[in-house]
């Protein structure tokens, strides 16, 4: 039996358990819309978006404790991935727009995403930091982002 200094099997125990995890965020994120399971029925936006959504529920009980929070980097990453996907996809909502008004309505879209995604790296800084208030304000801000985006962009807004 091989033994290992103390630290050294600390650090493979947090890869091995950062590669698990991270193998699992990513695992319901879809990138390509042609790539949707023949299991589900939701388009990858849907998808992708549940995943942050999931993402962000899981995060609500940690906001107190940052050594919990620091567990969770590797759920961020997914939720960042799955932001991107989501990206250049269409919104529910663009059918229903006058075609004049689409154009304008796929950059609002995209630039709501963008900020999504400069929001989750912001929270990412927070918690590598070390500054739970930050922490905390960037969820805020992100359950924000989430009300908005909805209310503007699906049918369930």
């Amino acid at each position: 039996m091989i033994r290992l200094a103390p630290s050294l099997a600390v650090g493979v125990l947090a890869l091995s358990l950062a590669l698990a995890v991270a193998g699992s965020a990513g695992s319901a994120v879809q990138e390509d819309p042609s790539a949707q399971s023949a299991t589900t029925e939701e388009p990858p936006l849907v998808v992708n978006m549940e995943v942050i959504e999931d993402g962000l529920r899981a995060l609500r009980g940690d906001l107190g404790d940052l050594g919990k929070l620091e567990l969770r980097l590797d759920l961020l990453v997914g939720m960042q991935t799955a932001a991107k996907a989501t990206k250049t996809m269409v919104p529910p909502l663009l059918d229903q727009q006058p075609e004049a008004e689409r154009g304008a309505f796929l950059r609002a879209y995209r630039k709501e995403i963008i900020t999504l995604e400069e929001e989750l790296l912001r929270l990412e800084r927070a918690i590598l930091d070390g500054n739970l208030e930050a922490a905390k304000a960037s969820y805020k801000a992100l359950k924000q982002l989430e009300e908005d985006g909805h209310a503007r962009f699906t049918e369930d807004g």
